[in-house]
């Protein structure tokens, strides 16, 4: 049984040394992220999708390099745990969105980007431990996107969406027992493997494409394996441990909410394209 947690610091564990992640990483080029903001992300123009339950509010501001944007639309995709932002002038970086259409167990990698708490390793390789006033500071982790299916996050938020999840596998051999498995069965540990944690909610998730970084997902909760009868249960480190820990984020890929995204936006002719082919996916399979 998955336990659900709205929330999402982002932790991962870099390949080479398996060493905290603790900076922003990936491509050489740092600017690779820069449609990702604290409040959101960029999908082009003035506007920006995040998780509703942390999104910010008409005639809220953010700063991004010195210059001031504030909200003057606020769009709610009800009951699903996403909001659309406008803001008074174009944002500086976006991402277009990944326009296939994932479902089942897609077992795909992602590369998860937010600015919320970090962590560093146990010294048993049990999981993480969070790193107090670690937040703000944009981090980067991979992992294998294992699950896709609708779920209900109750009973603090009561919103019902289509999620894409990925478990947190450690690449540790010396992992305790119980801790070590595959919890989606999705396979090893990605390169640089993390999850996230408090303020990572309205991150991006990103598929690496031959044309760069597409969002498939915005982050939205946190989750633990309630029916491992080995796991503890630490309340200090709920959604912090390898074998029954994960993450999820609303899935952009389904049709229903991409169509959702396209009848937002006033111009939407920035979309048509993603728009057509979900819907040549649609077509395709009804043949």
């Amino acid at each position: 049984m998955k336990r659900l947690v709205c929330s999402a610091g982002l932790v991962g564990i870099a390949a080479s040394s398996f060493a905290i992640f603790g900076i922003h990483t990936g491509p050489n080029d740092s600017s690779s992220f820069s449609g990702v903001y604290s409040f959101g992300v960029g999908i082009g123009g003035a506007y920006a999708l995040t998780a509703k339950h942390a999104a910010l509010h008409v005639g809220d501001t953010a700063m991004i390099a010195g210059t001031q944007y504030t909200v003057t639309n606020r769009f709610d995709d009800n009951p699903a745990d996403l909001t659309m932002l406008q803001f008074d002038k174009a944002l500086p970086g976006s991402f277009s969105l990944y326009n296939t259409v994932l479902t089942g167990q897609p077992n795909i990698e992602t590369t998860i980007v937010g600015y919320g708490q970090s962590g560093i390793v146990r010294a048993d390789h049990a999981g993480f431990d969070i790193v107090g006033g670690s937040g703000g500071t944009q981090r980067s982790a991979t992992n294998t996107i294992g699950d896709v299916e609708t779920i209900t996050a109750t009973p603090d938020y009561n919103f019902t969406y289509e999620g894409l999840f990925c478990d947190l596998d450690s690449p540790f051999t010396d992992t305790p027992s119980g801790f070590n498995r595959d919890w989606f069965g999705d396979g090893s540990a990605t390169a640089n493997e993390g999850g996230v944690w408090a303020g990572d909610s309205g991150g991006a998730w990103l598929v690496d494409t031959p044309g760069g970084f597409q969002l498939a997902g915005i982050t939205t909760v946190n989750l633990s394996d309630d029916t491992a009868t080995f796991y503890t249960g630490d309340p200090n480190l709920e959604g912090l441990f390898f074998g029954v820990s994960g993450a999820g984020a609303v899935n952009l890929t389904n049709p229903g909410v991409h169509q959702w995204i396209v009848s937002t936006v006033p111009e939407p002719a920035t979309f048509a394209p993603l728009a057509l082919g979900a819907l040549l996916l649609l077509r395709r399979r009804k043949r």
